[in-house]
């Protein structure tokens, strides 16, 4: 009941064209009682990222919001690989969490010792990095099956796993697309884990 009654102030508080992306529920006294309150994520779809929903084919830049490349050059600018890693990533298993916690990561903290490819610049890690001449690195270009690979349990799932606190859930990540000096590219995440609320 308490929860209906939020999700409802909390929908007449929509912002146009945005959906509800996580609500963190939590409570707090208040003299002698208790306030029960909530802080909202707002979010805008980007869609299509994917030709259809199970389609992880395609090659995409890096970052750099400059879409996909390769055979697709050209195609969806505004968005790049650590955008569609996000998308497919982030769970769906609530809309209603409580007892969010934030843990981050960087790809240098996890190298796979059995990293299945042998591509130019790009390093050995569970989450994009490559390193190499920044002309090439800037204009680094992320094929599917590597793209496949990040979102698998070998990939960014691992680092998911492995940073889960006890008694919570996977709600979501962001993935950031940065540069770390002339030479090195990578993406860093942030990890968002919680209970859900059903």
């Amino acid at each position: 009941m308490v929860y209906d009654s939020l999700y409802q102030i909390i929908l007449s508080h929509q912002p146009d064209n945005k959906i509800v992306f996580a609500i963190d529920l939590y409570i707090y006294p208040d003299g002698n009682a208790t306030v029960f309150a909530t802080r909202t994520a707002f979010a805008s779809l980007s869609e299509p990222l994917y030709k259809s929903i199970a389609d992880t084919s395609g090659y995409w830049f890096w970052g750099a919001d400059k879409g996909m490349c390769g055979p697709d050059f050209g195609l969806h600018e505004g968005i790049d690989a650590s955008d569609v890693l996000e998308n497919r990533i982030s769970n769906t298993v609530s809309d209603i969490w409580s007892s969010l916690e934030v843990r981050g990561a960087f790809p240098s903290t996890y190298i796979d010792p059995n990293f299945p490819f042998d591509i130019t610049y790009l390093l050995p890690t569970r989450m994009f990095s490559a390193l190499g001449p920044f002309i090439d690195v800037l204009e680094f270009c992320i094929p599917p099956a590597v793209m496949d690979y990040y979102l698998s349990k070998e990939g960014i799932w691992f680092i998911i796993n492995d940073l889960q606190p006890h008694g919570k859930t996977f709600a979501y990540c962001d993935l950031f697309a940065g540069v770390l000096d002339n030479l090195h590219v990578v993406h860093a995440g942030e990890f968002t884990y919680g209970i859900p609320v059903n």
